[in-house]
C-alpha cells in the first residue's frame, strides 16, 4: 500500500519551523500511516492547504480515494512499502508525477494511467497553489497480481516483470484520455455497496474490466507500427487528435472533410486509419460515445429523456429512443427506471 510523506517544495523550511502547521498538524502530516488510516474520510485543515482520503482493502485490491488543495506550491514526496501496480485516475485538477528515474507524466482532469511503483522512494507530485485535485485509485495486490499472470500471461507479464523487478514506471508516457465507458466503471464500483453481500465479487469484476480496456488498448497502440494506413506516431496522433475534435461538439459534429482538414490528413487516411486505431469507423465512435454517455446520465442523473437526449445531440426524444433502444435493447425510460 502507498503512504504519502508530505514535503514542501518552495518553503520547506516554514514548515520545519512550525510557521505553516501547528505542532499537532505538522504531525498528522508526517505521519503516514496517521495520514491514511488513523484519520480516514476526515479532513486534515491546516496552514498549507487541506485534505480528505478515504480507503477500502479488499481480497486482491485497495481502493482508495483522495482530495486535496494546498495554499501554496508544494512536492510531494512518495513512497511505497512494497513494488506495486496501481490504476490511477485523475478524477480533477492537474497533477506533475515525477518517478525517480526521471519519468514524468502529466495528470490533467478526466485522464489515467497505470503505475508500477517500486518499494521505497520512488518520486514526486507536484500540486500547484490552491488547485483542488482529486484522485481514484486502484493499487493491485502482489499475491493477485501474480495470479492474473497466470491465468492471462500474455496480457500481463511484461508489465508483472517490470513490476517485480522493482522497476518504477508508467504504461504510459502521458495520461490518457479516460473513456466514458472507463468512467462509467468506477462510477459502479464507487456504487458497488448497493450490490449487498455481492459487493466485492462484483468490484473485482469492474477493476478487471478496467484492466482489460486499457491493455486492450495499450496492446493495441504497441502493434501500430505494423498498420497499413497509420505507419508513424505523427499519423496515430493525428488520429488520436480527430477523435478529440469529433466528441467536443455532440449537437454539431464535424464532417470527415473537416476533421481530415483540421488535423491535416487527407480523408482516406483518416477514415480508414481510424478505423485501424480504434477498430470502429469515425461515426460508429461517435455513436458508441453518445450511447455510453447516455448511459452515464441516465444513471447518475435526474435529467429528463429529452434533457438527456439534447446533451447527447438529439434534437428529438423520440430519435434518441430508437437509438437507445438499437444499442442496449432497452428504451431509456425503462433503463432509467431498472437501474
Amino acid at each position: 500500500m502507498t503512504h504519502l510523506n508530505i514535503r514542501e517544495y518552495n518553503i520547506k523550511e516554514l514548515i520545519l519551523d512550525g510557521k505553516l502547521f501547528t505542532d499537532q498538524e505538522r504531525q498528522l502530516f508526517s505521519n503516514e500511516t496517521n495520514l491514511f488510516y488513523g484519520i480516514p474520510k476526515d479532513r486534515i485543515n491546516g496552514k498549507l492547504g487541506y485534505t480528505s482520503f478515504s480507503g477500502e482493502t479488499i481480497p486482491g485490491f485497495t481502493i482508495t480515494e483522495w482530495e486535496i488543495m494546498f495554499y501554496e506550491d508544494v512536492r510531494v514526496s512518495e513512497y511505497s512499502n512494497e513494488p506495486v501496480l496501481s490504476f490511477h485516475f485523475m478524477s480533477e485538477g492537474e497533477t506533475l508525477y515525477e518517478l525517480k528515474n526521471n519519468n514524468v507524466a502529466f495528470a490533467t482532469t478526466g485522464t489515467n494511467n497505470l503505475w508500477s511503483l517500486s518499494g521505497g522512494y520512488f518520486g514526486y507530485a507536484v500540486y500547484k497553489k490552491n488547485t483542488y485535485c482529486s484522485s481514484f485509485i486502484i493499487f493491485i495486490h502482489n499475491e493477485f497480481l501474480e495470479e492474473l499472470v497466470g491465468r492471462y500471461p500474455e496480457l500481463y507479464s511484461d508489465t508483472y516483470k517490470r513490476c517485480k523487478n522493482g522497476e518504477s514506471f508508467f504504461l504510459y508516457p502521458y495520461y490518457k484520455n479516460t473513456s466514458l465507458e472507463m468512467k462509467y466503471i468506477v462510477s459502479q464500483i464507487r456504487n458497488a455497496n448497493l450490490m449487498g453481500a455481492a459487493n466485492q465479487i462484483y468490484k473485482e469484476a469492474k477493476i478487471l474490466e478496467l484492466l482489460a480496456l486499457q491493455l486492450q488498448q495499450h496492446n493495441s497502440e504497441k502493434t501500430n507500427i505494423y498498420l497499413k494506413y497509420c505507419k508513424t506516431k505523427s499519423d496515430i496522433d493525428k488520429i488520436h487528435e480527430a477523435k478529440d475534435m469529433l466528441l467536443m461538439n455532440l449537437n454539431n459534429p464535424p464532417t470527415i472533410r473537416e476533421l481530415s482538414r483540421h488535423v491535416g490528413i487527407d480523408e482516406k487516411k483518416l477514415k480508414y486509419g481510424f478505423k485501424e486505431v480504434y477498430n470502429q469507423t469515425v461515426y460508429g465512435c461517435l455513436f458508441d460515445h453518445k450511447m455510453d454517455l447516455a448511459r452515464q446520465l441516465l444513471l447518475d442523473t435526474d435529467d429528463s429523456i429529452l434533457d438527456v437526449a439534447l446533451k447527447c445531440g438529439y434534437d428529438y426524444a423520440s430519435h434518441f429512443t430508437t437509438a437507445f433502444k438499437r444499442k442496449f435493447g432497452i428504451a431509456p425510460k425503462a433503463f432509467k427506471k431498472k437501474g
